[in-house]
């Protein structure tokens, strides 16, 4: 339809290694790295390079492979975007990655959750490419034909002409689902719980639990409230062995009380102190093998499992330029290959509920975190599709930051990160008000819950998406991942100044600016993050900056001062407070500078030779 219209679409067709077919078609693996560097390189040299891309490898069926299926659905996102970065000049682009079977609208559609993988890249790649637009279009898999020849007798379908009125829309939110002749955003719903005045139907006492991650922080307090409500029968797996039983009293004589191993002994006695039973097993969940033999010992020890807390997980780390598969593959393992693994495990067990740790991230992105998002996002998409089969309760819990333990809590950061880790250990749940949560959600079972000590609300606006690129024009280059649609090039325009959100909860109340200097700064900031009312005391790191707006604020600053900024500046100085007074110096500098230079002009003699 494009191409009949005059427009030069440039199509990528899956395939099992790199291939440029004609000026116009190219094959491409869609785990292969170098494939996308040459690709981009290629359309580049032809002055082809998209500013309008349309990923639509996941619409059709998912591979049964986990490992292809993470390739189409996030490798391919993720090398794209590495390569789209490297070859590209920073102008802005549109990308629109086009699904089918991801959520769960109407109770009728095919779901495939492992494709909810792309939904971290939809998230992350605009916070750490801010000229990249991004966002996610679903599709009703019962409804796949896309025919929009004006020749085609049938016509085109519904969804067809959804689809083509979606991609020429500014988007406007970054989940969408199409259903027929009707377009769905995603919204969260406040619900609070009441608390559980009662123990949960889901538990029995002395039941018996497994524990994935179960040496974890998390892991470690779930298992508390099990203990302490149900006198649970646990079995804790970890991937690092605790020491032999026996020589648990010599270990913690011998070592520190903050060493780790003597923790975690510590941790599960207090377990069996409170009238539970505790088997502890080594396996990664990741393992098949490992696992299996996990799931023997707790028969041989407690009998049958009555339900699964899956806390396993390795925190994400690594923005997109550095990230590479080996890092990533960490990261996906226990949340998509472990959660697939207990699936087929326990396939046979008489579990009464399965429940999901995943995380704030899978809704709210984050700078490093395109893996961690994604495979979170992985996991609540695997709840939704349990729901729909019978089986045994199974829930996906968001959780935000914990206080006291959890990835969160033991991730070590970067000195100019330290005061963010700070705030959100200060705003999050303190581990009795998790383990509450915790016994309200198998009060209260559904698929998904979130447990937000923050107003989520307000972080949802910091993500929300502006349309960067806008429409382009006729005789540009546009990128169509598997060939069946792309978009036309509009002619650039200024973008319009960005709609200013409310100030996001903070630790430091907010100050207004005291001098012009402050003032001016503040109007960049507010700019920068399309927030209103920055306080000159807000920190930039707690507000969301990272490393690459760091370099837009210098690039803006050094515009608006005319002064040659260093970029070490801004990780000193985190407020404008701070970077004010940095920014006196400099410009008396200049101006000293200047006016000695004047001076020097007056008093010089010519002298002819």
């Amino acid at each position: 339809h494009l191409q009949s219209a005059g427009h030069t679409v440039t199509t990528v067709r899956s395939g099992a290694v790199y291939d440029p077919v004609d000026d116009n078609t190219y094959q491409l693996a869609p785990g292969d790295e170098d494939g996308y560097l040459s690709l981009f390189d290629d359309l580049r040299r032809k002055e082809r390079f998209p500013n309008r891309i349309v990923h639509l490898w996941n619409v059709s069926a998912a591979p049964d492979a986990v490992a292809a299926a993470q390739d189409v659905a996030f490798y391919s996102l993720l090398h794209l975007a590495q390569a789209l970065a490297q070859a590209g000049s920073g102008a802005p682009v549109r990308l629109d990655v086009v699904a089918s079977g991801l959520h769960d609208v109407i109770g009728s559609e095919a779901l495939s959750p492992i494709k909810a993988l792309l939904l971290g890249p939809c998230l992350v790649i605009p916070q750490e490419y801010p000229h990249i637009t991004c966002r996610s279009i679903d599709l009703d898999a019962a409804d796949l034909g896309l025919s929009l020849d004006p020749s085609d007798a049938t016509g085109p379908t519904k969804q067809a002409t959804a689809l083509w009125a979606e991609l020429h829309a500014a988007p406007a939110a970054v989940v969408v689902a199409l259903r027929g002749r009707h377009r769905w955003v995603q919204r969260y719903m406040e619900l609070p719980l009441p608390p559980a005045d009662q123990t949960p139907a889901l538990l029995r006492p002395h039941g018996v639990y497994l524990i994935t991650g179960g040496l974890g922080g998390i892991g470690l307090a779930l298992a508390e409230l099990l203990a302490r409500t149900v006198q649970a029968r646990l079995v804790l797996t970890a991937r690092t062995a605790l020491p032999q039983r026996a020589a648990w009293e010599d270990w913690r004589a011998e070592h520190e009380e903050d060493d780790p191993t003597s923790r975690k002994i510590a941790a599960v006695q207090a377990l069996e102190a409170l009238g539970s039973e505790v088997l502890v097993v080594q396996a990664d969940v990741a393992d098949e093998p490992q696992m299996r033999a996990a799931v023997a010992a707790a028969h041989s020890a407690f009998g049958e499992i009555n339900g699964v807390v899956h806390a396993a997980g390795v925190a994400g780390g690594g923005i997109i330029p550095f990230k590479t598969r080996a890092m990533a593959d960490r990261v996906l393992a226990p949340k998509v290959l472990g959660t697939a693994i207990l699936d087929q495990v326990l396939a046979h067990e008489p579990l009464e509920f399965v429940v999901l740790c995943s995380s704030f991230n899978a809704m709210l992105g984050g700078v490093g975190q395109i893996d961690y998002s994604a495979g979170n996002a992985y996991l609540d998409a695997f709840a939704h599709a349990k729901a729909r089969q019978s089986g045994p309760t199974t829930i996906s819990i968001n959780w935000g930051t914990w206080q006291e333990v959890g990835m969160a809590f033991a991730t070590e950061v970067p000195e100019q990160l330290r005061q963010v880790k700070e705030m959100n250990l200060r705003n999050g749940l303190r581990t009795a008000e998790g383990q509450a949560a915790f016994e309200r959600v198998l009060a209260n079972p559904l698929p998904q819950l979130i447990v937000s000590p923050q107003d989520l609300f307000a972080l949802l606006n910091l993500i929300k998406p502006t349309d960067k690129g806008g429409e382009t024009e006729a005789s540009g280059a546009s990128l169509a991942s598997s060939g069946t649609a792309a978009m036309p090039e509009q002619p650039s325009s200024p973008a319009p100044a960005p709609e200013l959100h409310a100030r996001p909860p903070l630790p430091t109340a907010y100050v207004a600016p005291r001098t012009s200097l402050e003032a001016e700064i503040a109007s960049v900031w507010q700019q920068l993050f399309a927030i209103d009312a920055i306080g000159v005391d807000d920190n930039f790191f707690a507000l969301g900056g990272h490393s690459l707006l760091v370099t837009q604020l210098v690039v803006r600053l050094q515009e608006r001062f005319g002064v040659e900024l260093p970029m070490r500046t801004v990780f000193e100085a985190h407020t404008i407070a701070e970077l004010a007074g940095q920014l006196e110096t400099l410009l008396w500098m200049a101006q000293n500078q200047q006016m000695q230079g004047e001076a020097s002009d007056e008093e010089r003699e010519e002298v002819e030779f």
